[in-house]
């Protein structure tokens, strides 16, 4: 709590100096959940970005590379489970106006994701062969890959509906728990009974998984009510757009680990998931802490202060922030081990890659909070961005250059257009809604 009381006062002084005046009551209150958010995010993501690369280096690229496939097959399944309830929950449950509102959406989303989870589950187990085929792989993988999903979905939700009501601290909690399961559980499977390949990743992850749901449905009794199908269909009625997002943003992110995995090698996808990981995915974590607050926080009201705020961070922060990751990708590479060895171009490439993602995902956030109408814009637009990357994509493959590094550039290039439509369709919607356009 002193640390806290420190961190704030500091915060403070930087703010006072970064923007002329004092924060107010509604920024106080965003930085603390922000502190908690990272508190939990922050424990969680060292210990387990620490068991993922320890368990990279112990499984050794292939088997490393068949358990990302089977991230990449779950969430594929989790785009007809959600339909866009994740993101519409939060918003929905962050805009309710009393507590019976609260306890209608936190009940209607959980009970209508429970049960779209039965019913795809039970549609991909009857047709697991064909299933299996378009993946590229076997059934003994994709029974592996709905049994993740499976714990991955009610933790999922569960977490959104604390995001929505922010239980900040809750969340907190719960994730230092689900961390020291998944931590026990690694020791007692990879080292004690060596037991170290991809199934038994998914059983330690599991794991955690089931004490965090477990934790969140404690921490969530009390606000849980009636299920409702008007919450729901009003979910469902934001959710779709997000649910279509899903969809395309969900082959588009997959496809080149699928090029991968299908045109070079278990081992090359392997290889490539490792430096993603060290900086794509670590720092969309990053990003994820700070989203998980600023996204509910400003749910209700987004304005062009607020907006030029975060628009100065990003700024004045990307070339540090760039340099930190490309230094993080460098030092966690090498403790992935030699199996995966050290190239200085894909540490460049990698770090730029992961420093553009995280600005992106800021911009995301702040166009979530805006009407459906930009939003439509927004998919239009970005998905556009990402045909053009298929077809880079398609070149590719007939010139018969698909490598790492040739998809990592083209991501790169993806993400740079992306940001460019994003920061051009919020100062045209503050434009239009408040100021006159220059």
């Amino acid at each position: 709590m002193i640390f806290k009381q420190k961190l704030v006062k500091f915060i403070e002084w930087a703010h006072l100096k970064l923007f002329k005046h004092e924060m107010g009551p509604e920024m106080r209150e965003f930085l603390v959940n922000l502190i908690w958010s990272f508190l939990s995010g922050s424990v969680s993501a060292i210990v387990v970005l620490a068991v993922n690369i320890i368990a990279g280096r112990l499984m050794g690229p292939e088997e490393y590379g068949k358990y990302n496939l089977i991230l990449v097959i779950s969430s594929y399944l989790l785009v007809p489970i959600y339909l866009g309830l994740d993101l519409a929950s939060v918003r929905a449950i962050a805009r309710s106006k009393d507590q019976k509102e609260v306890g209608k959406n936190v009940t209607s989303s959980i009970t209508f994701v429970v049960f779209s989870t039965i019913i795809v589950i039970s549609l991909i187990s009857i047709f697991q062969k064909p299933v299996a085929a378009l993946f590229s792989t076997n059934t003994q993988l994709l029974k592996y890959a709905l049994f993740f999903t499976s714990f991955l979905v009610v933790k999922t939700i569960l977490d959104c509906c604390v995001r929505g009501i922010k239980l900040f601290k809750q969340q907190f909690k719960g994730r230092l728990l689900e961390t020291v399961l998944v931590l026990v559980a690694f020791v007692m499977i990879f080292l004690v009974a060596q037991k170290q390949n991809y199934a038994s990743y998914v059983y330690v992850l599991s794991v955690g998984a089931v004490a965090l749901s477990l934790y969140y449905i404690m921490s969530l009794k009390k606000y849980l009510g009636s299920f409702s199908f008007l919450k729901i269909k009003e979910q469902l009625s934001y959710g779709k757009f997000f649910a279509l997002t899903a969809t395309l943003t969900t082959v588009f992110v997959s496809l080149d680990k699928l090029l991968i995995n299908k045109y070079l090698t278990a081992y090359d996808l392997g290889l490539y998931v490792a430096y993603y990981t060290v900086s794509v995915a670590l720092v969309l974590q990053i990003a994820t802490m700070f989203t998980n607050v600023f996204f509910p926080s400003i749910a209700k009201d987004m304005n062009k202060a607020v907006f030029s705020k975060i628009e100065r961070l990003m700024y004045l922060g990307f070339v540090p922030l760039l340099a930190v990751i490309i230094v993080l990708v460098f030092l966690l590479m090498k403790l992935f081990g030699k199996k995966y060895g050290i190239q200085l171009d894909l540490i460049l490439i990698f770090g730029l890659l992961g420093t553009i993602q995280i600005v992106t995902s800021v911009y995301y956030s702040v166009i979530l909070t805006f009407e459906k109408t930009l939003y439509k814009k927004y998919l239009l637009f970005s998905n556009l961005v990402n045909l053009f990357t298929v077809v880079i994509y398609f070149g590719m493959f007939f010139t018969h250059s698909i490598s790492i590094k040739n998809i990592a550039l083209a991501l790169i290039v993806n993400y740079i257009i992306v940001f460019l439509v994003q920061k051009r369709l919020i100062k045209r919607r503050f434009c239009d809604k408040v100021y006159a356009c220059n």
